[in-house]
C-alpha cells in the first residue's frame, strides 16, 4: 500500500489507496461522499454557462424547454454531475410546470461537476436565469442542413437566436471538442445574431473515434448551415412539447429517469421535430430508424439527441461499462415511445414565442490538467504494485476499472 501510494504522490496530495477506496464505495454501495470528497480536493473552479431556450404561448404561459449545459454530466452512476440532466429536468419543471429536455452542450469529462452540491449550485443559478431571459421572440425560420464528410449540421431561427444541433450520424462520435462552439458564436455575432445555442446530438457510437480532426469540418458545416438559415424567411410558429417515461426500460439497460422528450414545431405550415433522449449515446442506426418514423407521422425534419447522462455508466461488467441507447432495447417499441411523445407534443400545438438566456455559473470542476492525472493514477498504482506484492492487485484493479468507466 505505501509503495502504491508513493508512486501516486507526483499527482495529488492524496494516495492512490483512498481514491480506490472511495470508487469502490461508489460503485459497490452508491456512497457517493468518499468519491465526492476526493474529487471537491483534486477539482478547480471554472466558469461556466447554460444556454436556455423557453418556449411559450403568446400569452406568457410555458410550452417547454430546451437547456443546453456547458458541462458534462459524468463520471458515472450518480456521482459528481452524472445525473444533472434529470436534476435540471425535475427543478425547471416543477418551477416552470411544463416539459424541459436537457441535450447534451459541448463538454467533455474535465467538464465533470465534482460532487451534487455543485449540480444544487448550477441549478440554483438556473433558477435564478429565468428572471433574465431576453423576449419574447415570435417568430422562426425552417430548418437549414448542411454536411461535410463526417460532420452534420442543422440550424433554425428563433428571432435572433440560432439553434444548431451537431452530428456524424451514422458515423460513430463521442463528446465534440467545445472550441467549435466559441468558433460558431463567433460566426454568428460576425452575421448579426445575439448568440448560437450548440448541441452535440451524442447519437451514434460504434467504437471510439478521434474527434479532434472534426473541429475545422465542424465550423466550416455549421457556419454553412447558419448562414443559409439566415437568408430564409422567417415567421409567426407554433410550439409543443411533451415527455413519456418508458417502465419497460431501465438505467441498466441505457435509459436515464428522464425518459423521452419531443418538442414539435410548426413554421410556415412544415413540422419538425427535436427528440431528446435521457441517455448516453445511442447505438449505431437508431437514430435514422427514428427519423423514418417522424417522417411517416408527418414531419418535414427532426433530429434524436440524448442527455449523455452517466446515471446509466458503471452499473455493468461489459465492454463499455454501460449500454448506449437501443443496444439492448427493443427498437419498436422503443420507436412507439417517441411517437407517443411526439403526438402528444402534435396535440399540445399552438402559437407561440421563445424566450432565451445564457446563465452563467461557477463551479469546482475536475478541469484538464486534474483528468490527465486522475487518468494516469491507476497507471502507476500498478506499476508499483508489480514491484510489491501481489495482495495489491485487486484494489489496483478498481481503479483500472474506474478509468474505463471514466472514459
Amino acid at each position: 500500500i505505501l509503495a502504491v501510494n508513493r508512486a501516486s504522490s507526483g499527482l495529488f496530495e492524496t494516495g492512490a489507496m483512498r481514491a480506490a477506496r472511495a470508487f469502490f464505495a461508489c460503485w459497490i454501495t452508491d456512497y457517493n461522499e468518499p468519491l465526492e470528497a476526493f474529487l471537491d480536493e483534486v477539482g478547480v473552479s471554472a466558469d461556466t454557462s447554460v444556454s436556455i431556450m423557453l418556449f411559450e404561448d403568446l400569452d406568457g404561459r410555458p410550452i417547454g424547454a430546451l437547456v443546453v449545459p456547458g458541462v458534462h454530466p459524468g463520471p458515472f452512476r450518480d456521482a459528481g454531475s452524472s445525473p444533472l440532466p434529470s436534476l435540471i429536468q425535475e427543478a425547471l419543471e416543477e418551477r416552470l410546470g411544463c416539459p424541459v429536455a436537457v441535450p447534451h452542450g459541448l463538454s467533455g469529462h474535465d467538464l465533470n461537476l465534482t460532487s451534487r452540491r455543485e449540480c444544487e449550485k448550477l441549478v440554483r443559478a438556473l433558477i435564478e436565469g429565468l428572471a433574465g431571459l431576453k423576449g419574447p421572440f415570435n417568430t422562426a425560420s425552417p430548418v437549414s442542413r448542411s454536411s461535410g464528410r463526417k460532420a452534420k449540421a442543422c440550424c433554425q431561427l428563433f428571432g435572433p437566436v440560432a439553434l444548431t444541433v451537431l452530428t456524424t450520424a451514422p458515423e460513430p462520435s463521442e463528446d465534440f471538442p467545445r472550441e467549435i462552439e466559441a468558433i460558431l458564436r463567433d460566426e454568428a455575432a460576425k452575421i448579426g445574431l445575439s448568440d448560437v445555442v450548440v448541441v452535440d446530438a451524442h447519437n451514434c457510437i460504434n467504437g471510439l473515434t478521434d474527434q479532434e480532426e472534426l473541429v475545422e469540418e465542424f465550423s466550416e458545416v455549421a457556419s454553412e448551415a447558419i448562414k443559409k438559415v439566415v437568408s430564409l424567411p422567417q415567421g409567426p410558429f407554433k410550439a409543443g412539447m411533451a415527455r413519456v417515461r418508458p417502465p419497460e426500460f431501465t438505467v441498466e439497460e441505457g435509459m436515464g429517469p428522464g425518459g423521452i422528450s419531443v418538442l414539435a414545431l410548426e413554421v410556415a405550415g412544415k413540422r419538425y421535430a427535436y427528440v431528446v433522449v435521457d441517455g448516453n449515446n445511442m447505438i449505431k442506426g437508431l437514430r435514422e430508424h427514428i427519423l423514418a418514423k417522424l417522417a411517416e407521422l408527418g414531419f418535414e425534419d427532426a433530429e434524436v439527441m440524448t442527455t449523455d447522462t452517466h446515471v446509466v455508466n458503471a452499473r455493468l461488467l461489459v465492454e463499455r461499462g454501460y449500454h448506449p441507447v437501443g443496444e439492448v432495447m427493443d427498437w419498436d417499441l422503443f420507436s412507439k415511445y417517441v411517437l407517443k411523445a411526439a403526438r402528444e407534443a402534435l396535440e399540445g400545438l399552438r402559437p407561440a414565442a421563445v424566450r432565451w438566456g445564457r446563465v452563467k455559473a461557477s463551479v469546482r470542476v475536475f478541469g484538464e490538467e486534474q483528468l490527465d492525472r486522475l487518468c494516469e493514477l491507476p497507471v502507476r498504482a500498478l506499476r508499483a504494485a508489480k514491484k510489491a506484492v501481489l495482495g495489491i492487485l485487486l484494489p489496483v484493479q478498481v481503479l483500472l476499472l474506474a478509468l474505463a468507466f471514466l472514459l
